[in-house]
């Protein structure tokens, strides 16, 4: 957990990352999971989920394939939530970004999103 002062780069790619209240972060975070209740001015860059707590304060750029933003928060910036986004695949690579997206599904959304995949795949193999 972080309650202080942070300016740079945190990478802790297969870890879960918190900035508490106190925490005020100036960079780039890399991590598994993240979990933002202070102040972040920088990229949030997650292989699997980020959620901004109520309390929290981000300026800046989200990359992940999910996002959970509490009502109360205070974002200001942009948003991408392209599982094959090249910052995304670049830090943490391609299969360890799907296989966590499709993790956090319950079980009923995971087999649609496979059902769909596979109906892509063969309208891919007929063109």
């Amino acid at each position: 957990m972080i309650e202080g002062q942070v300016n740079g780069t945190i990478e802790f790619k297969h870890n879960t990352i918190t900035i508490g209240n106190e925490g005020d972060v100036q960079g780039d975070v890399f991590a598994h999971t993240l979990y933002v209740a202070g102040k972040v001015e920088g990229r949030l860059i997650a292989a699997h989920k980020v959620t901004i707590r109520h309390s929290a304060q981000v300026t800046g750029t989200i990359i992940s394939p999910c996002l959970v933003l509490e009502d109360g928060a205070i974002f200001h910036g942009s948003i991408d939530m392209d599982p094959d986004n090249q910052i995304l695949t670049g830090a943490f690579g391609s299969s360890e970004v799907s296989e966590s997206s499709l993790s956090s599904l319950p079980a009923e959304d995971t087999s649609i999103m496979e059902d769909q995949t596979a109906q892509e795949k063969n309208h891919e193999d007929v063109s």
